[in-house]
């Protein structure tokens, strides 16, 4: 490795093998971003934990430089910062910073070091040291780096993209050696290996996540095979597991469905639980792989599923602000609440195929799941920080679909997390119906009462019903018109006092001579009963009209007063008023009665729906 300086050219000696880690990327691969073209034109290559990341080095066609970290399929571009950057001891996992005017949740940290380099640097690498890296992350999906590797802090601010964004053109193809023309330094012995037999079973076996698989566990003997290099070697072994593991499952490895355009394989599965209360809920997740686009998971639950895709931003919390620390507070993401689910810690009960992680039977991760049907959100919690997913519930007919199974898919059992409510929409639907079915209603009832007279077509005086007495049927003096369409009132008035009458008024049409009677009785005892009613009658045509009425009253007995004399009079004071187009209350009353239920059958289904899915959260 050579460092150019004003003086010449320096030797620096010896640089470190790179070590295979299956990117589409190298040097001289060219891009575009924000409207410039840029080539790829040095590389840093990082060591954490278990794994490796690049940084590469990009040089603009404006003459700038950036960068393009690149770990298991996502992509963060990135630029130096020159704002003001907090000391390490002020910075933590779940904090939010507010750095260049932009809130910060601090979603992960990790301790890293030099593991390569090559091609062009903006400045030296020291290899010799280890230093921490914080990532943060914003809830429009910017991001920044905080980098403590030398004598000050640097900030990177940028943000992720999808790997199509960047137009790529000159890639790496999955399954390419390395390209010596460009530099790319890597022994014969660090390359990962694509075929091999189970070290303990024979079980063939074939490699289909390239370099980024660390570890392959036999489907056959539950045996764990270190597949990072090109010598294998049994890691860890679970006997127990077998039985686990012989329940299979629906989609075999190897399957591959297309999603948003991109194929992915299935590469390997977990079977993992959860325990409440002494009772254990397993479920199962498919790991996916696409070499340019890294991993998608699929996860089942008693035949329902949901793919699962780690998100570049962090959910904003109700009050405002990126989420920090996951809780049991709702959060919102993309303009959707999500509502706290469940909180748990899930434990690997079983697994088989590749993964990008020494994965082990029995290793486990506190878990926060969020729901808004049909989508979840899901936050992994470890001592490096927080990963955030989002999931969308999909049926299992569309997955037999995705993945051309021919399997038959078990029946789903329950109601899942992030499962729709199939009778909210149904609802909806059906209160809306009832509402404009009832405005309808309303607005007939009161259009046939406004249609007719705007107020009484005609009013006897004031009668005069004398007890004991012989009195003469009455008739209206004028003859009035009724017209318009809706029924025909007749409201009917008397003062009484411990007595009760009858009061018989007939319609008389003076064209047809068809008389149309109507009748009430009226009664007071004691100060309890009716003086005033309304009688109303539809099939009453229009044309001319005269009243004609007559009235008998009694006391005690339903047999009218008979004609004395002799026996002191009383005198009753009675009304008749004619009205058209009264509205009928009770037929409307009557059609909402006969309605309502539909709706509140199907709100009932609804809730007992909802019921069933929390009854399995934290809320059951």
């Amino acid at each position: 490795m050579v460092v150019r300086t004003a003086s010449g050219v320096e030797n620096l000696g010896k640089v470190a093998e790179l070590q295979q880690d299956g990117s589409p990327l190298k040097l001289g691969v060219h891009g575009e971003y924000g409207g410039k073209n840029f080539q790829i034109i040095g590389r840093i290559q990082l060591a954490y934990g278990d794994g490796y990341w690049n940084e590469w080095h990009l040089m603009y066609s404006n003459g700038k430089s950036g960068w393009i970290g690149e770990a298991m399929g996502e992509y963060f571009v990135s630029a130096e910062s020159r704002s003001a950057v907090p000391a390490e001891s002020q910075v933590m996992a779940g904090q939010v910073l507010n750095l260049s005017g932009q809130q910060y949740a601090v979603t992960g940290v990790t301790t890293n070091r030099v593991s390569s380099y090559e091609g062009e640097l903006p400045f030296l690498v020291d290899s010799t040291e280890e230093f921490p890296t914080y990532d943060l992350r914003t809830v429009d999906g910017k991001a920044a780096t905080l980098d403590y590797s030398g004598d000050q802090p640097t900030l990177f601010e940028g943000e992720f993209q999808p790997f199509q964004a960047f137009k790529f053109t000159g890639l790496r193809q999955q399954g390419d050696p390395p390209d010596p023309e460009l530099g790319m330094r890597v022994q014969a012995t660090a390359g990962s290996v694509d075929r091999f037999n189970c070290p303990t079973c024979g079980a063939p076996h074939s490699v289909n996540g390239g370099a980024r698989s660390k570890v392959l566990v036999c489907e056959y003997c539950g045996s764990a095979v270190d597949i990072s290099g090109s010598s294998i070697s049994v890691i860890w072994q679970e006997e127990r597991m077998r039985q686990s593991l012989q329940g299979g499952s629906v989609i075999p490895l190897g399957a591959e469905a297309e999603l948003d355009g991109i194929r992915f394989t299935v590469i390997g599965y977990l079977k993992k639980s959860v325990t409440y209360e002494g009772v254990v809920y397993p479920w199962t997740e498919y790991l996916l792989f696409n070499f340019t686009n890294g991993y998608r998971w699929l996860v089942e639950s008693d035949g329902h599923y949901t793919l699962m895709e780690t998100i570049f931003e962090v959910p904003t919390a109700v009050g405002g602000g990126p989420v920090g620390r996951p809780s049991k507070e709702s959060i919102v993401y993309q303009g959707r609440t999500f509502k706290h689910f469940q909180t748990s810690t899930a434990r690997v009960d079983a697994v088989a195929g590749e993964f990008y992680w020494r994965v082990k039977v029995g290793e486990a991760a506190a878990n926060f799941d969020y729901v808004s049907p049909p989508y979840t959100l899901s936050a992994e919690a470890s001592h490096t920080g927080f990963v955030w997913a989002r999931g969308e519930y999909k049926q299992s007919e569309e997955i037999r679909a995705l993945f051309g199974l021919q399997t038959h898919m078990p029946a789903p059992v329950g109601v899942a997390p992030g499962q729709p409510n199939p009778y909210i929409e149904e609802s909806k639907t059906v209160w809306k119906t009832f509402w404009a079915a009832s405005l309808v209603g309303l607005f007939l009832l009161m259009f046939g009462a406004l249609s007719g007279s705007s107020g009484e077509l005609y009013k006897t005086p004031n009668l005069t019903y004398e007890t004991f007495r012989n009195n003469e049927p009455g008739v209206s003096s004028n003859s009035f018109e009724i017209s318009g369409h809706g029924n025909v009132a007749l409201d009917f008035q008397a003062g009484l006092s411990n007595r009760w009458i009858f009061i018989k008024a007939v319609l008389e049409n003076q064209k047809t001579k068809e008389s149309y009677p109507i009748g009430a009785t009226l009664e007071r005892f004691y100060d309890k009963g009716t003086t005033k009613l309304t009688v109303r009658q539809n099939d009453i045509p229009n044309g001319t009209y005269k009243l004609r009425w007559e009235a008998l009253s009694g006391t005690t007995t339903t047999t009218p007063d008979k004609v004395d004399p002799k026996v002191a009079s009383q005198k009753l004071s009675y009304s008749i008023a004619v009205r058209r187009g009264d509205p009928v209350w009770g037929w409307y009353f009557l059609m909402v009665i006969v309605l309502v239920p539909i709706p509140l059958v199907l709100t009932s289904r609804r809730s007992s729906f909802e019921t069933r899915r929390w009854y399995s959260s934290d809320y059951g």
